[in-house]
């Protein structure tokens, strides 16, 4: 049975009112019992034995809580030029991983008529481009290769973790040189760090969870749960949420877990089938419902505030995806036609910008929401487009600062890391995109801060 708390607070927000195109109604909800009264921030992992550089990129999701958000003081919002490039000819490259000063990227497979299947592990300076590094590392087959979300970078070592049908295991290199300091046969996909952790499914499909040393990869605890994984796990300093479906599939259990022990602090159990996104920071943990958006007590799991978006005239609330969590603000996309921001600590609306069909992945660096645009589909063709711009907005107001057309295709996601973006792209495997100096060309890009010229620069939001 649902324990959702119900609210004697409401606020209700007129997209009409915000002379937004179209109407409906956004309900933030906050209970009664809620005296939390500080902004989201990242987690902040203050045990010395985690060195975490929350201002590069340094796991898939930037972060342990998935917040898709890093510390940046000075993100590119102008023109922007390539710094370097990376060409690795035919094997093509994953999304990088930034930390520290340094670029962490593998290939794809070498060749895929012959075994064993190898894929290379680099390391890369993140000003210059030049090679500090590489390993070589053996994948199960050419769909069992590793990517991204097989890497994690913290206590100046590179984690490469995977649990597929061919084998498991997790592989610890040392950061600066690519030594191999230690290995075990049991991992997976999709690690998050705890203050002195690795966490990961501990099964292909799984039902529990390992935590094994980051020092010398013993483990510290596992944790059965005897029902079916959503497939999300998030983590901050002290705590693990996981969150898990009924053996039926009916129902579902979000979890809080002491990430020193894996014993249980708090359940909540809910009456719908599952969660979309589960997203958290040291003050805010925040659970996606599909069409409803809940900020739960991290300490207590109890609703702090909820959030639904329901058009004017129509019975049922829409699908909601939220993106990222940082400085105070979460951003999320409702039925991928508009982009929300939200005050992360009462759930009051920000502002409100239609996104179109285009916009694909957001990042949020500093103050700086990123996402790449796809150009209008054609007519006649069923052909949908890659992504080929860039484009940058203020955090705060969704007003946008700039876009950057390239010849190029471009990958759904991009990393932001100081005043460089890093990303994989058509034709070149790796590039390093930094701000243009005054009079500098961008080369292979065009940039449009005016928002005229065309139906793909009309918006001038996000």
């Amino acid at each position: 049975m649902s324990d959702r708390l119900k609210a004697n607070r409401r606020t209700v927000l007129s997209m009409a009112a915000l002379g937004l195109v179209g109407s409906g109604t956004a309900i933030a909800k906050r209970t009664a019992n809620s005296t939390s009264s500080s902004k989201s921030v990242l987690a902040e992992y203050a045990d010395f034995e985690l060195s975490f550089d929350d201002t590069g990129w340094a796991l898939l999701q930037q972060d342990s809580g998935m917040t898709r958000y890093n510390q940046n003081p000075n993100p590119p919002t102008g023109a922007v030029t390539s710094r370097w490039e990376f060409d690795l000819s035919d094997d093509g490259i994953d999304l990088p991983l930034v930390s520290d000063g340094t670029v962490y990227a593998i290939t794809n497979i070498h060749d895929a008529t012959s075994e064993p299947y190898k894929q290379t592990l680099y390391a890369l300076d993140a000003a210059t481009g030049t090679e500090r590094w590489n390993v070589e590392v053996e994948a199960g087959g050419i769909q069992k290769n590793f990517g991204s979300n097989n890497l994690a970078v913290a206590d100046g070592r590179v984690y490469l973790s995977w649990n597929e049908d061919w084998g498991k295991g997790t592989r610890a290199f040392d950061a600066a040189t690519g030594d191999e300091v230690w290995s075990i046969e049991n991992g997976n996909s999709w690690l998050v760090l705890t203050h002195d952790g690795l966490v990961f499914e501990d099964a292909v499909g799984g039902r529990g969870l390992t935590s094994v040393s980051r020092k010398d990869g013993g483990v510290q605890w596992t944790q059965d749960f005897g029902s079916r994984f959503d497939g999300l796990v998030v983590a901050t300093d002290d705590s693990v949420y996981v969150s898990v479906k009924s053996d039926d599939g009916q129902a579902g259990t979000l979890y809080s877990l002491s990430a020193a022990t894996g014993e249980t602090e708090w359940g909540r159990e809910f009456e719908d089938v599952g969660v979309v996104e589960l997203l958290a920071t040291e003050s805010d943990l925040f659970y996606d419902a599909f069409d409803e958006l809940l900020s739960l007590d991290p300490e207590t799991g109890e609703t702090v505030w909820s959030w639904t978006y329901t058009p004017q005239g129509e019975p049922e609330n829409k699908y909601i995806d939220v993106r990222s969590v940082g400085d105070g603000r979460v951003h999320l996309h409702v039925e991928s036609t508009q982009h929300h921001a939200l005050d992360a600590e009462t759930g009051d609306e920000l502002w409100t910008k239609d996104l179109g069909e285009r916009q694909q992945e957001l990042v949020v660096s500093g103050d700086v929401v990123y996402y790449t645009e796809a150009p209008a589909p054609d007519p006649d063709s069923t052909y949908d487009p890659s992504p080929d711009s860039i484009v940058a907005c203020d955090a705060e107001t969704g007003e946008r600062i700039s876009k950057h057309t390239f010849e190029n295709t471009l990958p759904e996601e991009l990393i932001p890391v100081g005043n460089t973006i890093y990303m994989t792209a058509a034709g070149v495997d790796l590039v390093a995109l930094t701000a243009a100096k005054s009079g500098d060309g961008s080369g292979d890009s065009s940039s449009d801060d005016s928002d005229e010229g065309g139906s793909d620069d009309s918006d001038d939001g996000c």
